[in-house]
C-alpha cells in the first residue's frame, strides 16, 4: 500500500485571488509591503490543496480506485506543478489504468523534478523507484523507439548519467548489450562518483562475460563504498587480492547465499 503521510489541512477549497480594485487600493494607500505579503500566501493554499488531493489519491490508490487516485493526482499536480512524488503515484495509477504511455510520462517527470531541488537530490530511494519501473514499461511498450530516441537526445545534450542509466536498463531488457554497454559508460564518465550506478555497471558486464572490464568497475564501485557486501564478496569469488580489500574483509563477512552476477544485476534493476 502507499504509505499516506500527508496532514490534511482543516481550510476547505476556496479560490484565492488578488483583484485589480484591490492592488490599485494597496497601490494608492503605499501598501506594497502588505501586497507582497498577500501575493505570498496566494501559495501556501495551494500547496495546502495540492497535499489535499494527494491525500486523497493515495487512500483511492489503495482501495483499487485507480481512475478516481489518476485524477486526484493530476489535481495535485495543477496545484503543485514542482512535487516529483506526485509524477511517480501518477505513473503508477497510470500503470494499473492501462495507460502505459501515460505512466512512462509521469515517471519521466518524476525524474526532471526530483533533480530540481536539495531534498528531490537527495532522495536516492524515489531515484531508484522510478527507474526500476520506467526502464521495463518502456523496453516492452509499442512506443519504446520514440521514447528511446527522445532520451538519446536528452541524455546527449543535458550529459544526464540517470537518463543514459536507463538507456542502458532499455537496451539491455531489449536485447541489445552493445548498447547497453555503451549507455553505462557514457552515464559513467559524467558520474564517476556514483556508488549505485558502478555497482549495476559492473555487475552487468560480468552478467555479459565481459569478466575483466567487469572486475575493473567493481573495484572503482568497492572504493567508493567498501562496505557493499555483494561488490566485496563479487571482487573475492574473481579472485580479487588487494591489500585494501583484504582488510576490509572483516566488514562483509555474510552468511547470506553468495551473490551470482546475474542475479545481482537483475535484483538491481528489479521494479520496487
Amino acid at each position: 500500500m502507499l504509505a499516506a503521510s500527508y496532514r490534511r489541512s482543516g481550510a476547505g477549497y476556496k479560490e484565492v485571488a488578488m483583484t485589480v480594485s484591490s492592488f490599485s487600493s494597496l497601490l494608492r494607500f503605499g501598501m506594497l509591503g502588505a501586497l507582497a505579503l498577500a501575493l505570498a500566501g496566494c501559495a501556501e493554499p495551494m500547496l495546502t490543496y495540492s497535499q489535499d488531493f494527494k491525500h486523497n489519491g493515495l487512500a483511492q490508490y489503495n482501495r483499487g480506485e485507480f481512475l478516481d487516485a489518476a485524477g486526484s493526482f493530476k489535481a495535485a499536480a495543477k496545484q503543485d506543478p514542482t512535487d516529483y512524488q506526485t509524477q511517480y503515484y501518477l505513473g503508477l495509477c497510470e500503470e494499473k489504468n492501462g495507460e502505459p504511455q501515460s505512466a512512462a510520462e509521469a515517471y519521466r517527470l518524476c525524474l526532471t523534478l526530483r533533480v530540481q531541488t536539495p531534498a528531490g537530490r537527495a532522495d536516492a530511494p524515489m531515484r531508484e523507484k522510478v527507474l526500476g519501473r520506467l526502464a521495463p514499461l518502456i523496453a516492452h511498450a509499442d512506443f519504446a523507439d520514440a521514447e528511446i530516441n527522445m532520451i538519446q537526445r536528452e541524455a546527449s545534450s543535458e550529459q544526464s548519467p540517470d537518463d543514459y542509466r536507463l538507456l542502458a536498463r532499455i537496451d539491455a531488457l531489449r536485447g541489445d548489450p552493445d548498447s547497453a554497454v555503451n549507455s553505462y559508460k557514457n552515464g559513467f564518465n559524467f558520474a564517476s562518483d556514483d556508488f549505485v550506478l558502478a555497482k549495476e555497471y559492473g555487475f552487468y558486464l560480468l552478467k555479459i562475460n565481459q569478466t575483466a572490464e567487469g572486475t575493473r568497475i567493481l573495484k572503482k564501485a568497492w572504493q567508493l563504498n567498501p562496505y557493499d557486501r555483494p561488490v566485496a564478496e563479487a571482487l573475492r569469488d574473481l579472485g580479487v587480492t588487494d591489500a585494501q580489500l583484504l582488510v576490509s574483509s572483516s566488514r562483509i563477512e555474510s552468511t547470506e547465499p553468495p551473490v551470482t552476477p546475474q542475479t545481482a544485476w537483475d535484483a538491481d534493476i528489479a521494479p520496487r
